[in-house]
């Protein structure tokens, strides 16, 4: 897993944009998903999770807001126009590698927008922008960061079937 973290001065300071260093951005449409996220804002849900009001999907009432929000919050980006799903003979998908790392620059982002968004609502909660990809699909999906509920492992490279980026923005917390 490689990381970097740096409080909100730092980056201020160092000019640092966070997306900017990936490359192969530029040229990555999002597409309507992202049009669509833009267009209905963040809000809460009756239980107090994050929800994109008329994109998020219904679910059974978890009881861990986590979980919740990541069932809720959770796109294929294997869905996109421009990502090309081949099926084999016994009808299984297959999506090359090349693929795969444009989903994951999608995911990358389609975090932007959420996180963008999240800075506008009056508590800027912390948020967690989630990306995986394989060669069957992809997914993006989001969730507030909450004290002691998470759902993935902290060991990224136990998820040895899929590439994941995980994004993080933890605005106002200090270290």
């Amino acid at each position: 897993m490689i990381g970097m973290r740096l409080n909100e001065a730092a980056a201020r300071g160092l000019g640092y944009q966070p997306f900017a260093a990936i490359p192969g951005l530029d040229n990555i449409d999002v597409g309507e998903l992202a049009l669509r996220i833009v267009a209905a804002g963040l809000a809460r849900d009756e239980r107090g999770g994050l929800i994109i009001p008329g994109l998020s999907f219904k679910v059974p009432d978890f009881t861990e807001l986590t979980y919740r929000e990541t069932q809720r919050n959770s796109w294929h980006l294997d869905d996109h126009p421009v990502i090309h799903v081949d099926i084999d003979d016994e009808g299984a998908p297959h999506i090359s590698y090349e693929h795969q790392l444009h989903m994951l620059k999608q995911g990358v982002l389609l975090s932007r927008v959420i996180i963008g968004l999240a800075a506008n609502l009056p508590d800027r909660p912390p948020i967690c922008c989630i990306t995986s990809a394989n060669d069957t699909n992809g997914t993006f999906r989001f969730h507030q960061l909450r004290p002691g509920e998470a759902w993935l492992h902290d060991d990224l490279d136990k998820y040895t079937q899929e590439m994941i980026i995980v994004i993080e923005n933890r605005p106002g917390q200090q270290d």
